[in-house]
């Protein structure tokens, strides 16, 4: 049996069809890829129950139990709960510090994931202003597994105190909340709201008025370039995503698709 390699014009044709399908499929994929970047993940062992992220934090780590709001709460915007950061508190002045990821405790297992939206706002007269969030990424707790670590693209400079902040987003109505906190006593940082902004107030769940800590942390450094400043009361808008392995290759593919279907036109 003789085996006999060709191409006819019928090849070409499907060739470029493919190619224009790994083009297309590429240029989808990159930017999702991109966006996946703001996403959490896990930085300590599950079932630890100890916090381990982050070098600014008012919790004492161990997660006591769980606040959930009653459950499907994940899509209304009323709904949040947060730490209030001072910079003074951990050594750093505004302008000179930069936030290079912020965590969630995610230490007790309640049947999850469940994800959330978490967002980095600045302080405005010790509430967060929420018309120009500075970063949001995602978070997936309820299910134990340790620590959901959210890093940003590039450290992001910070020109007065900030919030971290698990709120209500419509791109996860139906889902839930979970954010673990501590036995307390309160620190004087974490609040809590189902109606809004305007509502904040600090969580009590022990129920004796001595307060609890929400496991939210951040990790600063100081400034490391001239990054540009937001200003105390807003502004400073999200940090680009970053391009993460599977966006590389899609873009890749893209650039190998481009330059293959050049060459079969030139023939």
């Amino acid at each position: 049996m003789q085996c006999i390699n060709y191409r006819g014009k019928g090849d070409t044709t499907i060739m470029k069809r493919f190619l224009l399908v790994v083009c297309v499929v590429a240029l989808v994929a990159a930017p999702v890829a991109a966006a996946d970047m703001s996403r959490g993940v896990p930085s300590n062992p599950a079932g630890s129950r100890t916090m381990t992220c982050g070098n600014a934090s008012y919790d004492d780590g161990e997660a006591a139990s769980t606040a959930w709001f009653g459950g499907g709460q994940a899509g209304n915007p009323d709904y949040m709960m947060g730490v209030l950061f001072n910079l003074a508190d951990f050594g750093f002045a505004a302008g000179a510090v930069e936030l290079v990821s912020y965590c969630a405790g995610n230490e007790l297992d309640w049947g999850g994931p469940w994800p959330n939206a978490a967002f980095i706002y600045s302080d405005n007269g010790g509430v967060p202003n929420d018309a120009t969030p500075l970063f949001q990424g995602i978070i997936d707790t309820g299910n134990g597994a340790g620590d959901y670590e959210v890093t940003l693209p590039a450290p992001m400079m910070l020109g007065g105190d900030f919030w971290v902040m698990i709120r209500g987003d419509a791109a996860y109505t139906g889902e839930d909340f979970n954010l673990d906190f501590d036995a307390g006593p309160s620190a004087g940082h974490s609040f809590v709201s189902d109606a809004g902004i305007g509502a904040l107030s600090e969580p009590d769940y022990n129920g004796d008025g001595s307060g609890n800590n929400y496991l939210l942390r951040a990790t600063l450094q100081e400034a490391t370039g001239p990054t540009p400043t937001p200003p105390p009361g807003g502004g400073g808008g999200a940090p680009i995503p970053a391009m993460n392995r599977f966006g590389m290759l899609a873009m890749i593919a893209l650039l190998a698709g481009v330059a293959i279907l050049v060459v079969i036109r030139r023939k």
